[in-house]
């Protein structure tokens, strides 16, 4: 059996409104689950800390940087053998002032949406499934119990 070192990744969760932005994976063959719906996310370099990890991915992802990041905890991703710093913040521009730079499109998506794992990209005008569909929605709820509280 190889040993398997995890990885360590940041996953960030933008929500307006009750809902979370997600975005759809490029339809790359090369990628890990190409044309499917997950969080913002992306690798901690070597001497990053995962808050600057998360604010850099998100510039790279979507051209934007917000003031009031929150830190919701370490969360082990099953299936994908990482290890995720996961941020959420309220995003307060419109997505239409995003710059989508990685991912096919973006939308935003409520808990139920997410659970019923049917999501339509309005720029596709097609459905997709989630890259994880047991994992993202128990993150979803825990990132909308904090903000409700």
């Amino acid at each position: 059996m190889v040993n398997k070192i995890k990885k360590d990744v940041v996953t960030i969760l933008p929500y307006y409104n009750n809902k979370i932005l997600l975005q759809l994976r490029d339809f790359k063959e090369d990628i890990y689950c190409p044309g499917m719906w997950g969080f913002f996310s992306g690798s901690i370099e070597e001497g990053e800390l995962p808050l600057v990890a998360a604010k850099r991915e998100l510039f790279e992802e979507i051209n934007y940087v917000p003031n009031n990041i929150k830190f919701l905890g370490c969360f082990e991703i099953p299936l994908e053998y990482k290890n995720a710093s996961i941020y959420y913040f309220h995003l307060d521009i419109p997505i239409e002032k995003l710059i989508l730079n990685e991912g096919a499109d973006l939308g935003f998506f409520s808990y139920e949406e997410i659970v019923l794992n049917k999501l339509i990209s309005k720029k596709f005008k097609k459905e997709y499934s989630l890259i994880n569909s047991e994992f993202i929605p128990h993150i979803v709820k825990l990132v909308l119990k904090k903000i409700h509280k």
